[in-house]
């Protein structure tokens, strides 16, 4: 049987969303093909430990998030074993970007000194790349040959039947990492009055790590820590909510929790940015598919809900499968034999 290696990233040592992507995409492709998907979470590993093993591979996806692999975000190791490895015109190179290198304007940041090694780096995969697939456009300048666009699918299954907008809860979603929450709460702090005079929550319901310093918001906080992946679809799928202030618009298709949101129809509610250019070259847009959180939500909250939700229709992981991957993964399999 052909075997393709499915390389994940394992830094740090957790389960992350790029992980449950690829262990779910493995998965689909799997029941489409007679290709056997090994899956690799890696590390730090040497450059020789990761060619001895890529050798045994004609085939190999790396999904790259430089972070997943290196604490630095440069992983030399990786990028020079795929370039010997691919070195043998018989081995075919399929490279899921889910981010390619840090930017930073601030000084006292190291990704202020790194992001040139992490751009090198990218540049250099990218190159060796015979397929290459990123989430949005707003990374397609940054590449010097063609690249697949196409947001992330949701790795939180969603139910057969959603239940409709207005038999739901009045109960935001918060949904991320320390920093992620800190920030979604200033937001939700500056405008705390604008909460209680127009918006019609009643409770926020806060998922993942607790913040050990939460705010005074005018509604409850409930904090339910982490999750199964069941448990949080069964929550999205109750609420009318999302707060989603991680990235500005332009960077909505390359979320996971973005992606949980609009297939599960919660009404997403974004920071203030005015950063939506590339968003709407995905085809999302501001008062349409999502509203910014200073704006009046709750008059147009079911419009949102249901717009978003037939945008993802058409990223789901079947169109993943059937529109990219798969074609790819064919490809790959006929030029296999002709060696």
């Amino acid at each position: 049987m052909l075997k393709c290696l499915v390389i994940t990233p394992a830094f740090p040592h957790t389960v992350n969303g790029v992980q449950d992507f690829a262990n779910i995409l493995a998965s689909a492709l799997s029941m489409e093909t007679t290709v056997e998907f090994c899956v690799l979470p890696l590390s730090s590993s040497s450059e020789k430990t990761i060619l001895r093993v890529v050798n045994s591979f004609s085939m190999v996806h790396l999904h790259y998030v430089g972070y997943g692999y290196s604490a630095r975000g440069i992983p030399w190791n990786l990028v020079r074993a795929l370039e010997k490895w691919k070195q043998n015109k018989r081995n075919q190179l399929l490279v899921t970007f889910h981010e390619l290198f840090a930017v930073s304007n601030i000084p006292w940041k190291s990704s202020f000194y790194l992001q040139k090694y992490q751009k090198f780096l990218f540049l250099r995969l990218s190159k060796i790349a015979d397929y290459a697939v990123t989430s949005g456009y707003v990374f397609e300048p940054h590449f010097t040959s063609p690249v697949f666009k196409f947001p992330v699918f949701s790795n939180i299954p969603v139910p057969t039947f959603v239940i409709p907008f207005e038999m739901r809860n009045d109960y935001a979603v918060l949904w991320g990492n320390l920093a992620v929450k800190r920030k979604a709460y200033s937001l939700l702090e500056k405008y705390y009055s604008h909460i209680a005079q127009h918006w019609k929550w009643t409770k926020i319901i806060d998922i993942g790590v607790v913040d050990p310093s939460p705010p005074v918001l005018p509604v409850p906080v409930i904090h339910l820590g982490f999750l199964s992946a069941i448990e949080i679809s069964c929550i999205l799928s109750s609420c009318k909510y999302g707060i989603l202030t991680a990235y500005s618009p332009d960077y909505f298709c390359k979320s996971g929790v973005f992606a949980a949101f609009a297939s599960h129809g919660l009404a997403v509610l974004a920071g203030t940015s005015k950063d939506d250019y590339f968003a709407c070259l995905d085809g999302v847009f501001s008062d349409f598919h999502f509203q910014k959180m200073d704006e009046d939500v709750y008059e147009s909250a079911s419009f949102l809900a249901s717009n978003v939700r037939k945008w993802y229709a058409d990223h789901d992981i079947l169109a993943h499968v059937n529109l990219i991957y798969l074609p790819i993964i064919r490809h790959f399999a006929r030029n296999h034999f002709r060696y």
